[in-house]
């Protein structure tokens, strides 16, 4: 069996009907291309710049889709009980010397 189409799959389920006017289908796919293109260009405009603000803007935009709010306040609290467990240590030995 070949490659099925789209164009095959519409007619076979009666759907064609629907996609008559593609032209605003069309215009949205041409605005997103040159978006796209927009982006791509200032991203490698940039980053061949050399200028590391521009990196660690890159670095915490792309970290953010990844990582929430909720995962940064756990790890600041985590850093806080932590740096006061090692405090207490440090007290404790401090005290039995």
């Amino acid at each position: 069996m070949g490659k099925v189409t789209a164009g095959y799959v519409l007619d076979q389920t009666g759907l064609g009907h629907a996609f008559q006017d593609v032209e605003p289908v069309r215009e949205l796919h041409t605005t997103y291309q040159q978006v796209r293109d927009q982006i791509v260009h200032q991203l490698k405009t940039d980053l061949a710049s050399g200028d590391f603000f521009k990196y660690g803007e890159y670095i915490g935009e792309i970290g953010s889709m990844f990582i929430g709010i909720g995962e940064v306040k756990a790890a600041v609290i985590g850093t806080t009980y932590g740096a006061k467990l090692v405090e207490s240590i440090q007290l404790a030995s401090l005290a039995t010397k």
